[in-house]
């Protein structure tokens, strides 16, 4: 990309009613047998709140709301008092109790690992973790969202034993078991595959920690797999989806470097009888986007999740290939790449021209799938995108080839100049920016990958410009929170 950074202007921002993405709340319902506790005013802990009971798992979360004087004598007491107050309450004792408190107490300063390892002593049946709620970290490198996926898979122990088994980890939603990827992953020899919404007990979700791999979808679990990496000796891949034909192939040949490169020293290192990792690594750093730079004995972890490794079984390139066989030597893909030519073709058909917006909240990579589609033939009018990620398309060519990008964090949205009733929307703020009511209903990948994603991506968006929907109804079901 050629400055990037200044196709965004830095504004005071608008927030549409479209934005936003799953709660914090909502995030942590994931892990099974937990319960959550913030420890807030009562107006911090309200929005949460309604969400949680809107969405359905008010059940699983609890508020104790801080008084004043609890914020100026300092709130120990407060948290001791609601962590004994909730477990008496609940109907069962959780296997986990996240402890969460607001950005007040970034000045109050309480000692929240000191009082962890206290409830750990009263309560040794359940498992304590503690963080912060603080939204003015959201434009950081650890904001809420990541801090809570990293306590989740914290919580996975060091396995007596491990297997060949592959974990999916950021993607809220598992990927459509209908994709080519798994059939992939069995004639790799690679199974099962895990994601934690799998699991309906603590116990259960134990087994993630038994894998030798884990594919990191979103960038969110990039520092959960980082310290699983180096707690548990599992490797990762960072393997952001792609609507590209001419990238897919690409990142299945990074799938079969990565299992045939790590999956040796996996094997040898971690499948011990505790399950520790004992291979001599030297400390992993982490830049700004959250990716490993890891310099090791087997070798080093780029960006995109590949390997430089030189071992007897090979060496793998930037590229993620090897000497070993390639992904299209594993598996046969010509069957889910005709699908998926055939369903770019229907779908350009349908469309016959209109325009089409996408909006970054949809997809992670939304200048990408702008570039792919304006290759494939479709009237791609703009992307609604609040940044470019670093790993994304060149959004300045994109620019240069007549597509609008649209901030709809920017005070003037309210405006509306960008109307394009007559386009189909990938995704809500496109949506709404464009006051169309054809809208594909989709947040983040949710179960798309490889030419499967892509060809129900485009099956979508064909039934998307031939029937309305209301937004506000497609936001409210889809438990869209800031």
């Amino acid at each position: 990309m050629h400055n990037v950074a200044a196709l965004f202007e830095d504004t005071l921002q608008y927030t549409a009613p479209s934005s936003g993405d799953w709660g914090l709340v909502r995030i942590a319902a994931l892990l099974p047998e937990s319960h959550t506790l913030f420890f807030c005013p009562s107006a911090c802990g309200r929005h949460g709140a309604l969400g949680a009971i809107d969405q359905g798992y008010k059940h699983r979360v609890s508020y104790c709301y801080l008084s004043q004087p609890d914020i100026v004598e300092g709130c120990d007491e407060a948290i001791r008092g609601g962590v004994r107050e909730l477990i008496s309450r609940l109907p069962s004792p959780p296997r986990v109790l996240l402890l969460y408190v607001s950005c007040l107490d970034d000045l109050i300063g309480t000692d929240l690992d000191a009082l962890r390892r206290e409830f750990e002593v009263e309560y040794p049946g359940i498992r304590f973790r503690v963080g912060h709620m603080n939204p003015i970290s959201l434009e950081g490198n650890e904001p809420p969202p990541v801090t809570t996926q990293n306590l989740m898979y914290d919580l996975l122990d060091v396995p007596k034993q491990r297997d060949k088994g592959l974990n999916f980890i950021g993607n809220f939603v598992p990927v459509d078991p209908e994709s080519e990827l798994f059939a992939f992953l069995h004639r790799a020899g690679i199974a099962p595959t895990r994601h934690i919404a799998d699991y309906s007990s603590f116990d259960a979700y134990q087994e993630m920690a038994r894998s030798a791999f884990n594919i990191v979808l979103m960038p969110g679990a990039k520092i959960a797999a980082e310290n699983l990496e180096k707690r548990l000796g599992t490797p990762w891949l960072f393997l952001p989806v792609t609507y590209d034909l001419d990238e897919i192939p690409g990142q299945y040949e990074k799938i079969a470097g990565f299992i045939k490169t790590t999956g040796a020293t996996s094997a040898k290192d971690t499948m011990n009888a505790t399950g520790s990792a004992g291979a001599t690594r030297v400390k992993n750093t982490m830049n700004v986007a959250g990716s490993i730079n890891a310099a090791r004995a087997e070798g080093t972890m780029n960006v995109s999740g590949s390997t430089n490794a030189a071992r007897a079984e090979g060496t793998m390139n930037v590229s993620g290939s090897t000497n070993a066989a390639s992904a299209a030597e594993i598996f046969d893909f010509s069957e889910a790449i005709r699908m998926a030519e055939k369903k770019i073709a229907a779908a350009r058909d349908t469309l016959a021209g209109r325009p089409v917006s996408i909006a970054g909240g949809a997809v992670l990579r939304p200048f990408s799938l702008a570039k792919a589609m304006l290759r494939y033939g479709f009237n791609v009018e703009s992307v609604v995108a609040e940044e470019a990620l670093p790993f994304d398309a060149d959004a300045e060519e994109l620019i240069s080839l007549g597509v609008k990008l649209v901030q709809p964090q920017r005070p003037d949205t309210i405006l509306f100049a960008d109307r394009s009733e007559n386009a189909v929307a990938i995704g809500y703020d496109a949506a709404y920016v464009a006051g169309t009511r054809n809208i594909v209903n989709l947040a983040n990948d949710h179960t798309l990958f490889g030419y499967h994603g892509l060809g129900k991506l485009m099956d979508m968006i064909a039934e998307a410009s031939v029937h309305e929907s209301d937004l506000l109804g497609l936001i409210t079901e889809a438990g869209v929170m800031l």
